[in-house]
């Protein structure tokens, strides 16, 4: 009798450290499900932040139409022949100037690449999901970073890891280049 009730005393502690095993990793599974909702849910955070900076993001876009407008201005410029180089230092130039001359572009400009950077931070940080964010924002960032790097690269020499820098980085990123990023990026990833 005593070995029947030391068997079913074992089998009794057999299945409940089955169900407690069972039960622990049925609550993981939810924790982990928990904590992905909640990554993406901040992206969806962030989405909801970049629609009410519409006003920033035209006075962006607007500055790509005013290059757009100045191009045949900035390669006549350049006299005879211009090389490469010397068309993208004068572009640059016209970013820069043209950001300085206008305090709201340049506040817009700010604003934007803080708001770049963060969602960088919170993608980087594996708090926000990465795929979400790369889905909803890489035609967002990868135009800002196409407008605004001559003026955050400008800022870098003075301020480094000037507003910015993460939001550039973040482009890369998204558009296949290193994931990893510790300073201003030489040349931006292509999108296409």
């Amino acid at each position: 009798m005593s070995e029947k009730r030391g068997f079913g005393q074992a089998l009794l502690s057999l299945f409940t450290l089955l169900v407690t095993v069972i039960g622990a990793g049925i609550a993981f599974v939810e924790y982990r499900g928990a904590q992905q909702r909640e990554r993406v849910e901040r992206v969806f955070r962030y989405s909801d932040q970049l629609a009410a900076e519409g006003e920033a993001t035209a006075l962006i876009n607007g500055l790509g139409d005013a290059f757009v407008q100045s191009w045949p201005q900035i390669v006549a410029s350049a006299g005879e022949s211009p090389t490469q180089e010397q068309l993208k230092q004068l572009s640059n130039d016209w970013f820069v100037g043209y950001i300085n001359a206008d305090p709201a572009l340049r506040s817009a400009v700010e604003r934007m690449a803080l708001f770049y950077d963060t969602l960088a931070v919170c993608v980087t940080e594996d708090l926000c999901d990465e795929r979400a964010a790369k889905a909803l924002f890489t035609e967002q960032v990868a135009g800002f970073a196409s407008t605004a790097y001559p003026w955050i690269a400008h800022r870098n020499k003075d301020y480094l890891a000037a507003t910015g820098i993460r939001a550039l980085c973040l482009r890369n990123r998204f558009c296949g280049g290193p994931p990893e990023c510790d300073g201003l990026p030489a040349e931006l990833a292509s999108c296409q």
